[in-house]
């Protein structure tokens, strides 16, 4: 655990319908002051980028490119590592560049981009601790 320290690593994947995929992941360790509990915070945030090859994403004519980014930020307690609170956000979005049309000087682009994000409570039978975490992540953001 080193708080402060960023670190980022090169990644690859294997995804149906993609070629060339390549990316990164970074992520860091940071405080979370006024905690209810003594906590850390971890941000990761991952990013591919890729050509569509085939499937439904890839345009009859013309080229396509896909990217992906996803960040989870994630409250832990120090004491035994248990998971208070967190976040999980991702975004996929593709970009189709079309044939060139006579009379327009660039070739037409259509873009499709589909996000989500969920929140995660810790909860036992009486409570849901969020509320502390929650305020502890508000005054760090």
């Amino acid at each position: 655990l080193r708080l402060g320290k960023q670190w980022q690593e090169p990644r690859t994947a294997q995804l149906p319908n993609w070629a060339d995929v390549r990316g990164t992941e970074s992520g860091e360790w940071l405080e979370v002051p006024g905690a209810v509990e003594p906590a850390v915070r971890l941000h990761v945030v991952q990013q591919l980028f890729g050509m569509v090859v085939a499937g439904e994403e890839k345009p009859p004519e013309g080229a396509a490119q896909a990217r992906f980014h996803g960040e989870s930020l994630s409250t832990l307690a120090l004491d035994d590592g248990r998971l208070l609170a967190a976040t999980r956000s991702a975004k996929r979005e593709v970009t189709w560049t079309l044939a060139p049309v006579e009379g327009l000087s660039e070739r037409p682009q259509f873009r499709a981009t589909l996000s989500v994000e969920v929140q995660i409570e810790s909860c036992n039978e009486d409570q849901c601790l969020a509320s502390g975490a929650r305020a502890a992540l508000r005054q760090r953001d």
